[in-house]
């Protein structure tokens, strides 16, 4: 198995006092059981030349379990059967230019019920249960063939009068592609354990200087 993802996020609606810009972009590289994350995000020093950091077994965490969802940060999961069946069935579609355009609506303790994994809630990361409010809203192109085309999803947590809100927006584009992925050039890879062991040294306290104090 392999896969290769890049994703942004988006700026904020301008007059809230947020940043307005496009974030830098975020990739993450699969190969076999190997995940390699972007070093540009990476929050303390990095060495020269490096530019991924290799996550052991214990840090790759859903990463590494279900890359594609995880990296879409999409409520539905494209490649969960069950989910899509679900949620065509629960859809109102119209044709449109090219395709067709799938709507609908599902609460947390339906697309949890319908869904072949645990579903976490993005507010917590603790898994939706039968006391999980909220809902999930979708806008689904598919071409002629119903392959999809976009997915944009409103993700709305909580209940009462402000409620927490996650809008996803994802394009897939080349099916058929033949696609070849290989892992970055190992002399551009350090391991996470030898980054955290290069940070704990950078940041390492200079003993004084006993001439000098």
């Amino acid at each position: 198995m392999a896969a290769d993802f890049t994703w942004w996020d988006l700026s904020w609606p301008k007059g809230k006092g947020l940043p307005s810009k496009k974030s830098a972009p975020y990739r993450v590289i699969r190969v076999g059981k190997d995940v390699y994350d972007s070093a540009n995000w990476y929050p303390g020093p990095v060495p020269d030349g490096k530019k991924w950091v290799r996550l052991p077994n214990e840090h790759r965490g859903r990463m590494n379990r279900d890359m594609a969802r995880a990296a879409s940060l999409q409520p539905i999961n494209m490649y969960d059967s069950s989910m899509m069946k679900a949620v065509l069935k629960r859809s109102v579609s119209k044709p449109v230019s090219g395709g067709f355009l799938y709507r609908g609506t599902m609460s947390y303790q339906e697309l949890s019920r319908v869904s072949k994994s645990t579903l976490a809630a993005w507010t917590s990361g603790r898994p939706i249960n039968k006391k999980s409010k909220g809902k999930v809203s979708w806008q689904l192109w598919a071409d002629r063939d119903g392959l999809p085309k976009r997915l944009i999803t409103t993700d709305t947590a909580g209940g009462g009068k402000e409620p927490l809100v996650k809008r996803s927006d994802t394009r897939y584009t080349d099916w058929g592609f033949h696609l070849v992925i290989t892992a970055p050039s190992a002399d551009e890879v350090i391991d996470e354990d030898d980054l955290l062991e290069y940070a704990r040294m950078q940041n390492m306290p200079i003993p004084p200087d006993a001439g000098n104090t």
